[in-house]
């Protein structure tokens, strides 16, 4: 039905966004990707809440705002930076 293709038209552009900024975070990881916004001034929307539901241009505009981060790093980041992630 209608929720498996979004759920599938989800999986493909998460996979295509991952491949778009490199497959891995900086420390090497490739599992429990995330999406971090380089500048959070910029950020219009998680990124993974949209998957499936939004133009991929939509998603690639804002894409090109982040960069890859295992869980570990990203919680790391923004507990030495001072703001949440989200």
């Amino acid at each position: 039905g209608k929720l498996e293709l979004q759920r599938e038209r989800a999986k493909v552009q998460r996979d295509r966004a991952i491949t778009m900024l490199g497959g891995s975070c900086v420390c090497g990881a490739v599992m429990q990707l995330e999406f971090h916004h380089t500048d959070p001034a910029t950020k219009r929307f998680v990124i993974s809440r949209y998957f499936g539901r939004i133009k991929w241009r939509r998603i690639v505009r804002e894409i090109r705002k982040c960069e890859l981060k295992c869980t570990t790093c990203h919680v790391q980041h923004h507990m030495k930076n001072g703001y949440t992630v989200t």
